[in-house]
């Protein structure tokens, strides 16, 4: 990738659990440069709740 470049990410999340489980998830992207070349990008949790 470029400086300036982006793209999309999608996941497909398979969970069991019993009704009413709440899963939180999270992601962090880092590169092997290290984080004071290329900032480390923490995304904001999401819950999944199986209904």
């Amino acid at each position: 990738m470029n400086s300036g470049d982006s793209w999309d990410v999608s996941w497909t999340v398979n969970i069991t659990g019993g009704a009413s489980t709440m899963y939180e998830v999270d992601t962090l992207f880092y590169s092997s440069y290290g984080s004071s070349v290329i900032a480390n990008i923490d995304t904001a949790d999401s819950i999944v709740l199986i209904g």
